[in-house]
């Protein structure tokens, strides 16, 4: 399995460099694998410290929780040990404990001929005002609008209402989009008008916002073509969910905008509603 795992993340680490791209947990997986794998424990600590420079945007808390366990569970101990020591000093270390994730879910506005309504674009500004009270209600309970950060796809109507706000309020933002910004267009922003696709890229262009990318196609992975019954939206559903996690930990709130009923397909907000309860955190249904 480590054999497989390897290769896996070095195809992938030569896939980016041949795009003159990076991505730094990559790096870190390297350097887990390493630690799991390796009985030489300055190696280990070379990767971590590789990890650690390239890791802007990178959650170190987690990476060093995961590290924490190992410790206490006195797996590969003299690994560990060394590891841990990458950690200190760490700038972005601790700075995180009390940062606020609210990650969005919800529904995108109706297309015109949808027989019955959810989200009509006359109800704009209401879903707005709520979504407003919502995430003012986060900021409240910590110390500034700078300590929260809003992850959202960028889909028409819930996701790109969500993002507006957060920027207006003064919270950080990344879009996950399921698919490259042209391809996630044609699924989820162009039937709604020009004005949607261009409130779409006036917050993909920002720079303030970081952008992440799931796949180059809707085409599952070769490890999950044969998983029965999970779809590609189900899997960017979990991949929101778990990158939410993994920077906000018992700190997320998932605010789901919601008419209470099953989606018109696999992956939407009830699914996402589902799998945020059954990891035990904390969710706020906005009604639409």
């Amino acid at each position: 399995m480590a054999i497989v795992v390897r290769r896996a993340v070095e195809s992938e680490k030569k896939a980016l460099e041949i795009e003159k791209k990076t991505n730094a947990w990559i790096y870190m997986t390297l350097a887990d694998i390493a630690l799991l794998t390796s009985d030489r424990p300055e190696r280990v600590t070379n990767l971590y410290a590789m990890a650690i420079e390239s890791g802007i945007g990178l959650n170190l808390e987690a990476a060093l929780r995961q590290l924490l366990i190992y410790e206490k569970l006195k797996v590969m101990p003299a690994n560990v040990a060394e590891a841990v020591k990458e950690f200190s000093g760490t700038p972005n270390i601790g700075k995180n404990e009390n940062k606020k994730v609210i990650l969005f879910t919800g529904h995108m506005i109706d297309k015109e001929d949808r027989e019955f309504p959810r989200f009509p674009k006359e109800r704009q500004a209401e879903v707005r005002k709520k979504i407003s009270d919502h995430v003012k209600n986060v900021i409240e309970t910590t110390e500034s609008a700078e300590n929260c950060i809003g992850i959202a796809g960028g889909a028409c109507g819930g996701d790109i209402i969500f993002l507006e706000v957060c920027k207006e309020l003064g919270i950080k933002t990344k879009m996950y989009l399921a698919l490259p910004p042209h391809k996630y267009i044609v699924e989820s922003v162009q039937f709604a008008g020009n004005a949607w696709v261009d409130r779409f890229y006036a917050l993909y262009e920002d720079a303030d916002t970081t952008k992440e990318i799931l796949a180059d196609t809707k085409e599952l992975p070769v490890w999950l073509q044969s998983k029965k019954g999970y779809s590609f939206w189900e899997r960017n559903n979990l991949w929101l969910l778990y990158s939410a996690l993994s920077l906000g930990g018992r700190n997320l709130t998932l605010f789901a905008l919601w008419d209470g009923k099953g989606g018109d397909g696999p992956g939407g907000t009830k699914h996402m509603i589902e799998e945020v309860k059954k990891r035990g955190a904390r969710s706020s249904i906005i009604d639409i």
